[in-house]
């Protein structure tokens, strides 16, 4: 029996809509009412769409910041994903969220200084442009990573938010004391765990965490690299080598999360050399509680690092066959 001509046009829009929807992208479809959060974070784009809200330049001041608004509002960081703090192209892509800021937050000095200069430019009577750390500040590498210096500027964001969020006095009250002691009880049980070995000195891959170091009495033995956003080159890890053999005790460098760059390949195949994460905290997640709990992983990192590098020979045979390959393979861009 044959279906009437209404059956068949109902059958044909049918079709017609099973069509469609299984032509729907994966992001849009992602997005759904039925979709995972996993899934719905995958789609989301790698910036978040221009919102007006508070802005700030780093993720640990996101968290600080999160932490604070939550329940009042959502900031936004101008350096997210992996992105480099230090790249002034990536902040020309985020134009839009400038323009949309109701306020700028920057910490200040060597690590997001310049952003000061850039906030300044977007911002009006009606947008301030807030710095957390002492103007007057000379410090070397990211103050953020101090607990107690981030205790201060803490202290400042509150201030500053209550001004801008005058109806909600009291919700960031409570958040800034709940932060404050989070703070006060991570400094107090990094300090307990680092005591026994204050006066290492360790290497550093680039500026940035001198301030985490000193407060808690370790020392800087020198840098692969002497300037931010540098990796540095082969010559360097010769230069560090040269260095390292003169030092008795444990070599360890602190390093960025990522692949590990050649030079540090190099200078591994010269010296027993450890290399331990350490984050700075630039960018990357931007949770409310992302700021504690890497420096918590961040000093297990340099506390089991330093253990383990007490436990490496003495004698160490030098590898030239596999430093000549390296040499060959940066020459050749790694291609096969």
């Amino acid at each position: 029996m044959r279906p009437s001509a209404a059956n068949r046009l109902w059958l044909g829009a049918a079709a017609f809509a099973l069509a469609a929807l299984l032509c729907v992208p994966a992001p849009l479809a992602a997005q759904g009412t039925g979709a995972t959060r996993q899934d719905r974070n995958r789609a989301r784009p790698y910036f978040d769409p221009p919102r007006e809200t508070t802005t700030v330049s780093a993720t640990a001041l996101y968290s600080w910041a999160a932490y604070l608004l939550e329940g009042v509002e959502r900031p936004a960081a101008v350096f997210a994903g992996n992105a480099e703090l230090a790249s002034k192209e990536l902040l020309e892509a985020q134009e839009a969220q400038l323009a949309a800021a109701t306020a700028f937050v920057y910490y200040g000095g060597e690590g997001d200084g310049w952003l000061g200069e850039e906030f300044a430019s977007h911002g009006t009577a009606r947008r301030p442009v807030v710095r957390l750390g002492d103007e007057g500040s000379t410090a070397r590498g990211h103050e953020w990573l101090d607990p107690v210096k981030a205790r201060d500027a803490v202290r400042r964001l509150a201030a500053e938010l209550k001004q801008l969020h005058p109806a909600r006095v009291t919700v960031i009250d409570k958040n800034a004391q709940a932060l404050d002691e989070e703070l006060r009880t991570l400094d107090e049980w990094a300090r307990r765990e680092l005591t026994p070995f204050q006066g290492s000195a360790v290497y550093l891959e680039r500026p940035g965490l001198e301030p985490f170091l000193e407060r808690y009495g370790l020392a800087v033995a020198g840098y692969l690299s002497s300037t931010f956003g540098n990796e540095g080159e082969q010559a360097d890890a010769d230069r560090l080598a040269a260095d390292a053999r003169q030092r008795t005790g444990p070599l360890l460098m602190l390093r960025r999360p990522g692949q590990l760059p050649i030079p540090m390949i190099r200078l591994s195949q010269q010296v027993p050399i450890r290399f331990i994460l350490v984050d700075p905290i630039e960018s990357g997640e931007a949770r409310p509680a992302h700021y504690v709990r890497q420096m918590r992983q961040n000093v297990l990192n340099v506390v089991v690092g330093l253990t383990a590098a007490q436990s490496i020979p003495a004698s160490f045979t030098p590898a030239p066959e596999a430093t000549a390959a390296t040499e060959d393979e940066a020459e050749d861009g790694g291609e096969e």
